[in-house]
């Protein structure tokens, strides 16, 4: 491996790293209240290295490949920097929820940074094996962290769905990439289908994309989410909503691009995921240009589904947990609006990768906020969290901020994101499709609103902090506040 490919992957390395060193220091500190003190810190300052590591990948502004494995380039680093805040603001959620019912190990820290370095394999890979470590590598530390609370039903439960159906669905990834080596002749992606194997060429496409639309919990493969959401730690529910949309729709957006550049009549660098704005997409080939048309069309059919399921199934609910499972689904469902190749068989994904790294930041910093104001039993029961802003206002603050964000209000990240999609519609004639986005992200802002409300209540007495806040707990949730107002300042990553 020369120093370039070694420089681009430091990030990767680091984070790795940590969660080695988590592993190593937890072998090492007997007490458990120790524990939670020193890994969360060894934990982020592994996390803020790849941080650093990653400011000097997106200066550099490459282009490459390492082993034709893994890809790199500017959008892609700027999907590790929002997986690195994602993964502080989980260690920094996972450190209050575990102090506070003094759990025993400290595993779940590696855990945390495992299923980054998992999510951060599925935004590189190009190469359908290495997909699938990364996907394999996140899945399987999410499973562990739904379970850390082994004597409550509810996360048996949750964990039990979620890893019964994430197995079927890894199988029916693999087994998609199975069909498509046999019918390309490789396991990278980009490569045309052998003369005489388009059926098994479509077929393999489907299947992994089938299997990845579960990762992500779109419509009709949501089912898990809402258990598993809520089985899980606060601090993880936050992640996984995040992590999970952060490596499934990058993996999902670079297939999608695959699949169009086989098609295309010149040669293109499927490695640049920032230079697809207005790439011409139709080709020779009659059987793929109608398979681009089917999935376009699913996934405008998906999408809407997801938004509008999502949106009015989180309006009953009293359960953060149970109202950002969701509120996820609703999201997955606006970021499939992106993908579609519409009227001019041309295609942009700018708009989703910056839809998608507010989501994620956001997420995880909301969710890290709940943790900081929840009570001993990580309680997120709105009628638990009333009044909380008024005690610690911090975290009401970040909640409102990240809160209003996903709500779509306008002149913040998520209002900007939603108007690029709503406005790709537009400007390729699905002018219905847009109004009715729009419209579903009005009643999705309804739930929003009446967290931030409830959370801002003038009520008297009730649970307060049980610990106080962390300094590092301030420092990574900032950093995530600073992440979500300042990409009002780069719509175009």
């Amino acid at each position: 491996m020369n120093f370039e490919m070694f420089f681009y992957l430091l990030p990767l390395i680091g984070v790795a790293s940590g969660a080695l060193a988590c592993l190593l220091g937890e072998a090492f500190i007997r007490q458990a209240e120790h524990k939670h003190v020193a890994l969360p810190w060894i934990a982020a300052v592994f996390l803020a290295l790849s941080g650093v590591a990653l400011i000097n990948v997106l200066q550099s502004q490459s282009i490459g490949d390492v082993h034709t494995l893994f890809a790199y380039d500017s959008t892609r680093a700027w999907l590790d920097v929002a997986i690195i805040i994602s993964g502080l603001c989980g260690i920094v959620g996972l450190q209050h929820s575990l102090k506070r019912e003094s759990y025993p190990g400290g595993e779940p820290y590696a855990l945390m940074l495992l299923a980054s370095v998992g999510a951060m394999i599925m935004v590189h890979a190009v190469d359908s094996i290495a997909l699938f470590i990364g996907i394999e590598l996140a899945s399987l530390s999410i499973y562990a962290l739904i379970g850390l609370r082994r004597k409550r039903l509810e996360s048996g439960e949750g964990l039990l769905k979620y890893f019964i159906l994430g197995a079927i669905f890894s199988a029916v990834y693999l087994y998609g990439s199975a069909l498509l080596y046999g019918a390309t002749g490789t396991t990278r992606f980009a490569h045309p289908a052998i003369e005489g194997r388009d059926a098994l060429f479509a077929v393999g496409y489907g299947f992994m994309f089938i299997g990845l639309l579960f990762k992500v919990g779109v419509v009709p493969f949501h089912f898990w989410s809402p258990d598993a959401y809520t089985g899980a730690p606060l601090a993880v529910t936050g992640f996984m909503a995040s992590i999970m949309k952060l490596g499934g729709f990058s993996a999902i957006g670079v297939l999608w691009i695959s699949l169009l550049y086989t098609n295309h009549a010149e040669p293109l660098n499927i490695f640049e995921l920032s230079s697809v704005t207005a790439a011409h997409v139709g080709g020779e080939s009659q059987s793929t240009n109608a398979m681009i048309d089917k999935w376009s069309m699913a996934f405008i059919v998906l999408g809407i589904l997801s938004v509008a399921i999502g949106n009015l199934s989180a309006l009953g609910q009293t359960s953060v947990r149970r109202i950002m499972a969701f509120s996820s689904t609703a999201h997955a469902g606006y970021m499939l609006l992106a993908l579609p190749v519409l009227s001019v068989y041309s295609v942009s994904l700018h708009h989703l990768w910056y839809y998608l790294i507010g989501y994620g930041i956001a997420t995880s910093a909301v969710m890290s906020a709940v943790c900081l104001i929840s009570g001993k039993e990580d309680a997120d029961n709105l009628d638990v969290l009333a009044g909380q802003g008024r005690r610690h206002p911090f975290a009401g603050f970040a909640i409102t901020l990240c809160l209003t964000s996903l709500a779509g209000v306008p002149l913040t990240m998520g209002f900007l994101g939603k108007y690029m999609i709503f406005a790709n519609l537009v400007n390729d004639h699905h002018i219905t499709i847009a109004i009715v986005g729009m419209l579903l992200a009005v009643v999705g802002a309804i739930y929003y609103f009446r967290m931030v409300i409830n959370v801002w209540l003038p009520v008297d007495g009730g649970d307060g902090l049980r610990q106080p806040t962390s300094g590092l707990a301030y420092a990574s949730i900032s950093c995530a506040l600073v992440c979500v107002l300042g990409l009002l300042l780069l719509p175009g990553l």
